[in-house]
């Protein structure tokens, strides 16, 4: 399995926006892409002013990873979302154990 961490953080007046924006993208990448396996979402608590979203997404492989990345609901997502992205922090990982 080929994994994804992505950290987003947002300014706390945006969160309710983005949240909708990400939930979607989450149900878009699962319905929609059957190389992508899990497709998780959480959110921190706010810090001066800063809310964080941790993505934790499972593809099986690097190559199916790319391809959501060239999808039409990611790109749609990455487009909408960038004005509320703050930072964003993306890291691969490959899965060793259950």
């Amino acid at each position: 399995m080929f994994t994804i961490t992505v950290t987003f953080t947002v300014k706390e007046e945006d969160v309710d926006r983005f949240k909708v924006l990400i939930l979607k993208q989450a149900q878009d990448s699962l319905n929609k892409e059957l190389a992508c396996r899990v497709f998780d979402v959480a959110i921190g608590p706010s810090k001066e002013g800063i809310v964080s979203f941790f993505l934790y997404e499972l593809y099986d492989t690097e190559s199916d990873f790319k391809a959501h990345l060239n999808s039409t609901h990611f790109i749609d997502f990455n487009e909408v979302s960038s004005p509320y992205v703050v930072s964003k922090v993306v890291d691969a990982w490959e899965k060793i154990s259950s």
